[in-house]
């Protein structure tokens, strides 16, 4: 009964992050042996281990700033990796004990399993680097820092106070009538 919905649950996983079609025919073409899934299934979860390792460490400095959108930030893209790391360590097993067993096409299945997770873990490796917005060097209260740089050969007097207005002074005219 748990195997059932574990897998029906890793099925609707992968189905939900759009991986069902062209994710499997890329892994299909590669032809690989059980020994050769097996070595990349495990350099791709330990990648992953240590992609999270980096966000963690992301965290700590961002709560060392007390950036709190930028704690919330990383906590999202930390709870899908924690998941993804989990069910690919999980599928590395299955995929280990299939091997063992020789079963081919298991092992097969297994490895598209982890190679997806991989390929996710880029994207929310991606979120957690850009967490925070652009770099924070070069601004002061959000606002941008300007160097001005002048020549020496240029004129300091700002050429803005030639075009100004003159004052203009208005007088009221004689009165032109006789009664006055």
């Amino acid at each position: 009964m748990y195997k059932a919905i574990r897998t029906g649950v890793v099925i609707g996983f992968c189905l939900i992050l759009g991986a069902s079609g062209p994710a499997f025919a890329q892994f299909d073409e590669e032809n690989l042996s059980v020994t050769e899934m097996t070595k990349r299934s495990a350099t791709q979860v330990r990648e992953m281990d240590a992609v999270i390792q980096a966000a963690f460490d992301s965290l700590e400095d961002a709560r060392a700033e007390e950036d709190l959108q930028r704690i919330s930030c990383i906590n999202d893209a930390l709870t899908a990796m924690k998941g993804l790391l989990k069910l690919a360590e999980e599928n590395m097993l299955s995929l280990r004990e299939s091997a063992a067993r020789g079963d081919e096409s298991a092992v097969q299945f297994e490895y598209i399993k982890v190679g997806i997770a991989s390929d996710k873990f880029v994207e929310l490796d991606a979120q957690v680097r850009s967490c925070g917005g652009p770099s924070l060097d070069g601004s002061i209260d959000g606002r941008p820092v300007i160097d001005r740089i002048f020549s020496d050969d240029l004129p300091e007097a700002d050429p803005v106070e030639e075009f100004q207005q003159p004052e203009v002074f208005i007088e009221r005219p004689p009165s032109a009538s006789i009664s006055e």
